[in-house]
């Protein structure tokens, strides 16, 4: 028996990168997790989740030198939704979560 799969990583970055994701049409998604590791030993750096169209920020952290930071939760993104994940110089992301057909 086969069973479908939902979870879908969306984003990830090196060092300084932001990148987008657009929610394709007929799904819903759910952002579950992301994490953002801070690979500076000296320096505090930022790292932030936007929802493009509203500039409402799902999740903005500032990591400490040499540290990790984690979000789990649900945020929910209809279709066509544009989510950006922009980094400082010294963040590496990933985030992650549900890809969910619409009824």
């Amino acid at each position: 028996m086969s069973y479908p799969v939902y979870s879908v990583r969306v984003a990830q970055g090196h060092a300084g990168s932001s990148m987008s994701y657009v929610v394709p049409a007929g799904y819903r998604f759910v952002l579950r997790f992301a994490t953002a590791f801070n690979g500076s030993a000296l320096l505090a750096e930022d790292f932030d989740i936007v929802e493009h169209a509203s500039l409402i920020t799902v999740w903005q952290v500032l990591v400490p030198p040499s540290n990790s930071a984690f979000f789990d939760g649900r945020v929910v993104f209809d279709e066509g939704t544009q989510v950006d994940f922009n980094a400082s110089a010294d963040i590496d992301f990933t985030a992650s979560g549900y890809l969910l057909t619409l009824p």
